[in-house]
């Protein structure tokens, strides 16, 4: 997997590594300028990241249908952390969609939906964690996709599928990154991309 200054980014998985990038070169707030930082740990495995969007850079491999997962940590602050997936656009201009893992929005795991003006983010569907999850734990969330259709997962366990909204033009995005929110400082490690949608 090339990264940069040529190194091997040892955080994404065995399943395919579609990445090629250390994700770095992308850093963007959804509403507006660029901001958040990001850093990986001594061993190149855990990515801390404060704030912000962080995507695959442009040339890199793609990912729309199958199935995206990372472990994530959210901060003992921090109000959520989200992996986003069918991404297009900028600063101010994210359109595409975020799963994440909300203590914010009352310990809730969210489907949102971001239509491109930096603002608006309306939920596409909201599921109860499985009993006994640590919110403030390390957890994998997991989102698989058929065309339209996603089926929602943590820690290997289905909390729930639906359909994403198709939007208006298309949300067509390849675009596939990990988010945390403002003041927020959470871990990412262990991303792993298939191709296929699971069976």
């Amino acid at each position: 997997v090339n990264a940069a200054n040529g190194q091997c980014r040892a955080d994404l998985g065995t399943s395919m590594p579609l990445a090629k990038s250390d994700f770095r070169s992308a850093i963007y707030n959804l509403g507006g300028s660029p901001t958040g930082t990001a850093s990986w740990d001594s061993t190149g495995k855990i990515l801390s990241l404060a704030a912000g969007l962080v995507l695959n850079t442009t040339g890199s491999s793609q990912f729309k249908d199958g199935s995206l997962s990372a472990k994530v940590k959210v901060g003992a602050t921090s109000n959520g952390a989200a992996l986003a997936f069918r991404g297009t656009g900028g600063p101010g201009a994210y359109r595409g969609f975020t799963y994440q893992i909300d203590p914010g929005a009352g310990n809730k795991l969210l489907i949102r939906e971001w239509i491109g003006d930096g603002k608006t983010e309306p939920i596409v569907r909201s599921f109860n964690l499985p009993t006994g999850t640590d919110i403030r734990g390390t957890n994998e969330l997991q989102i698989d996709l058929d065309g339209n259709n996603f089926n929602a997962k943590i820690n290997g366990v289905s909390v729930g599928t639906g359909t994403l909204p198709t939007g208006s033009p298309p949300y067509d995005g390849t675009g596939y990154g990990r988010r945390s929110w403002y003041g927020s400082n959470n871990t990412f490690s262990d991303v792993k991309l298939t191709p296929d949608p699971p069976q």
